[in-house]
């Protein structure tokens, strides 16, 4: 499984209310798991202190039995902790994470942090994602 860290969408994977539309709010650092079928979402400071009894922030299910016959994948986002994670911030945080994956220049972001860490460029991360360093 691969397992990424990476910074949410534009505004809220990471900790405010839903805001105001079209507000760019502070990235969430968060650390992907993926197992199967199902994907964890963790924040990244936690798991590094916590390993893996780490409580997610949410989890994604991916249901692959209509793939083959119909070229549908279904998936179902769960929130953990709905008040580190609230229900705006886990739609762009379950946006992103479908782009880091499907999307394939951005999943090259992905496979330079898992394959390539001497050449990863942080910076093109917060780009791609529609942040600012501050």
């Amino acid at each position: 499984a691969e397992g990424a860290g990476g910074e949410g969408s534009s505004s809220s994977e990471d900790g405010d209310d839903a805001g105001v539309a079209g507000e760019v709010s502070a990235p969430l650092n968060v650390f992907i798991q993926q197992h199967g079928h199902h994907v964890l979402f963790s924040d990244l400071e936690e798991y590094k202190l916590l390993g893996a009894d780490v409580t997610p922030l949410a989890t994604l299910t991916h249901y692959a039995e209509l793939a083959e016959e119909k070229g549908v994948v279904l998936a179902r986002l769960d929130v953990v902790r709905d008040k580190a994670l609230p229900p705006q911030r886990a739609r762009e945080l379950l946006e992103a994470a479908h782009r880091l994956y499907v999307d394939d220049e951005w999943h090259e972001l992905v496979h330079d942090f898992n394959h390539k860490p001497q050449t990863f460029d942080f910076e093109r991360v917060l780009k791609t994602l529609g942040h600012q360093e501050s």
